[in-house]
């Protein structure tokens, strides 16, 4: 199959898979606001941004460089290079789960009562400590089938069989009216999490079992070899996720310092909207870096701009008529999703579809750079705007609330985006936007 049939496959099946995992997450946010008063979905909102800051930290950039060498080691037909790459990412983060769960279990308590002065969320280290290793193991797994080319199954796996787990067992709680608590929902994602888990653990020991591999043949050598490269290749991959938590998390943080639960609530639900705008080129995202990584593995520059290029093209075409749509309708879908108490997130929701809108325009340039061998410097940009992000955040809270948060991350997101198409092409010579021939962007 040809690499751009292999795009549009793969695509397809991905936009499907991440449909339902969006329709589950939606469906998951819209009973919680029916189960939970407004205060406790902010602190469910935070609870469920420290699960995902931690499993970034705890599969320490695996999962990326996983996907990058899979890729690789697919392009050029070595099943045993495959074998040795996944074993070698797992062992790397049952060690790194391992440190990072009893650091989180020890610290968890002082930062939600000191920092947060939450004392809901300070009861919950044992929770978050068991959702973030599962979150890992569950992204590992997504990633291994993405890189060795079955994408339809790795976004499948994403995060889908976990969210339709939550929604299940929130539906049975609202329809029945079971008074829970919040250590209950935490629960909840517990056992979500270790049932995708599984799932995808038994998904790849079938595919092993089909593909002819002994497991019981092991060459620690070469296992070792692996580790060390993957363990290189992961480690900027680490700390450019560590900085782009900067940028996609720490609105609600600086919320939640500087505010209260309440514009916790508003914000995110008004964030979990917008993010809508950006699933075209975020399912993208999922499916080209093995892809790129083979493609800049054998020099192939002009098939990596015209991938690169008609997929930001087609996410745009999906993209900018929804922006057209949350900006005539946006506050009769915020009262149908959420409630009326909600309408005044109007705004919020306009400004962040903005942001999203514009990084789908400027196209994969952040996966082009980091699949090319240009994740050190992406790391720098990434690390600079998401300081910049920071400090614009906390500025202009104190000036315009949480409408300042929105325009502050806007911002920032607007000029990481140029900084990483000029880096395109100054580095590589690849332009990444949108194709609109009739203004000359062809």
């Amino acid at each position: 199959m040809g690499i751009r049939p292999k795009l549009v496959q793969g695509v397809l099946w991905s936009v499907t898979a991440r449909l339902l995992g969006l329709l589950c997450g939606f469906l998951a946010i819209l009973l919680l606001a029916r189960i939970l008063p407004v205060d406790l979905l902010g602190e469910f909102y935070i609870f469920q941004s420290a699960v995902v800051l931690a499993a970034l930290i705890g599969k320490a950039g695996l999962d990326v460089g996983l996907q990058k060498l899979l890729g690789i080691a697919i392009a050029e037909n070595d099943k045993e290079g495959v074998i040795n790459y996944a074993l070698s990412a797992y062992l790397i983060a049952c060690i790194s789960t391992t440190f990072l769960f009893l650091s989180v279990l020890v610290a968890w308590e002082k930062i939600s009562t000191q920092v947060l002065e939450s004392l809901t969320l300070s009861v919950l280290a044992p929770w978050l400590c068991v959702a973030m290793v599962l979150r890992v193991f569950e992204e590992l797994n997504s990633a291994f089938f993405r890189g060795i080319g079955e994408s339809k199954v790795g976004v499948l796996l994403f995060d889908f069989p976990r969210l339709l787990i939550f929604v299940v067992l929130l539906t049975y709680t609202y329809l029945n009216h079971i008074e829970v608590v919040f250590t209950d929902i935490a629960s909840f994602l517990v056992i979500s999490g270790l049932c995708s888990t599984i799932l995808g653990c038994g998904a790849i020991y079938v595919w092993l079992r089909s593909s002819g591999t002994n497991l019981n043949e092991k060459n620690a050598s070469a296992i070792k070899s692996s580790a060390c490269q993957l363990s290189r290749l992961s480690l900027p991959t680490m700390l450019h996720g560590g900085a782009a938590v900067l940028m996609s998390s720490v609105d609600i943080w600086v919320i939640r310092i500087f505010g209260d639960s309440q514009d916790v609530a508003v914000y995110g639900s008004m964030a979990r909207v917008a993010v809508m705008l950006g699933l075209a080129l975020n399912v993208v995202n999922m499916v080209l870096p093995s892809i790129l990584a083979g493609l800049g593995h054998q020099f192939r520059i002009r098939e990596m701009e015209g991938l690169v290029r008609s997929a930001a093209s087609w996410s745009a075409a999906l993209v900018v008529p929804l922006l057209l749509v949350v900006t005539l309708f946006g506050t009769q879908i915020i009262a149908l999703l959420f409630g009326e108490q909600f309408i005044d997130g109007y705004v919020i929701l306009l400004l962040l579809s903005c942001a999203y809108t514009f990084n789908v325009l400027c196209g994969s340039s952040g996966a082009l750079l980091q699949m090319t061998g240009h994740h050190n410097i992406l790391l720098v940009v990434t690390a600079v705007w998401g300081v910049v992000n920071l400090g614009l955040n906390i500025v202009m809270i104190h000036y315009y609330g949480v409408v300042g948060v929105a325009v502050a991350t806007l911002v920032s997101m607007i000029g990481q985006n140029i900084t990483n198409i000029l880096l395109c092409m100054n580095r590589l010579s690849v332009r990444t936007w949108v194709k609109i021939p009739w203004i000359g962007w062809s």
